[in-house]
């Protein structure tokens, strides 16, 4: 009797790499769903999550693939001044989509388009000057006041910032006030470079926000979106 011919190396390989994989997806679907959150957002009266300079919606797609997003009920804002980006994030998002600029006040501002979206700021010089800029103007919003607005002090308000050199008079302003304090965990990206704006700036406002109690978090990768993969090694229990 015959024995049955022995599969091809390559096949077994295969079906190796594919046994491998099943087991590793398994492991790591079974370590999200069961591992703690690792920020330790804890039960509040309403949780907040806030977008700054929402884009496309990368950010916000991301939060919803975190454990703390699993684990509590969120109000979520996206804050997105591109008049053609908001217009598209409202379409796609269930957030509430604000097409205003946060900014230290309210009414209308300069913002420069730029073809490249990632680009565009409220600074005409902002970034490499490598991109042709088109001037459009946009609503502004008192961000430190639509914060102490809508947020009470023991809802658990979670803030991500990414707002190509905008962020530095934002953080002033909120500073000044007590709006600040309503802010648990602030996700940023620093755009020192691209205002002009020495890194020094950065670590007083570090300092600062610390000072407050804000943890701070930085973006995981250069993948657009991709804030919440672990928390960052700086927080506010830690120097930078």
């Amino acid at each position: 009797m015959k024995s049955a011919p022995r599969p091809h190396w390559r096949t077994t390989l295969a079906t190796a790499a594919i046994a491998g994989s099943t087991v590793f997806a398994l492991a790591w679907f079974v370590l999200q769903t069961l591992a703690p959150d690792p920020y330790g957002v804890p039960d509040a009266p309403r949780h907040i999550f806030i977008d700054g300079g929402a884009h496309e919606g990368e950010s916000i797609r991301s939060f919803k693939r975190t454990r703390m997003f699993r684990d509590h009920r969120w109000d979520i804002f996206a804050f997105e001044c591109n008049p053609d980006l908001a217009s598209r994030l409202s379409a796609t998002t269930d957030a509430r989509v604000l097409n205003q600029a946060m900014w230290t006040n309210s009414g209308s501002l300069e913002f420069f388009l730029t073809q490249e979206t990632t680009c565009s700021s409220v600074f005409r010089d902002a970034g490499m000057g490598k991109f042709e800029k088109r001037r459009v103007e946009v609503p502004s919003i008192d961000f430190a006041a639509w914060l102490h607005d809508n947020a009470r002090s023991d809802d658990f308000v979670v803030l991500k910032l990414d707002v190509e050199g905008a962020e530095y008079p934002i953080l002033d302003h909120l500073l000044k006030g007590d709006a600040a304090g309503r802010i648990d965990i602030l996700f940023i990206e620093f755009h020192n470079a691209w205002v002009g704006v020495p890194k020094e700036r950065d670590d007083a406002l570090l300092r600062q926000l610390r000072a407050r109690g804000i943890r701070v978090e930085f973006a995981q990768s250069k993948k657009d979106g991709d804030w919440f993969a672990r928390p960052h090694v700086f927080s506010k229990w830690s120097g930078r």
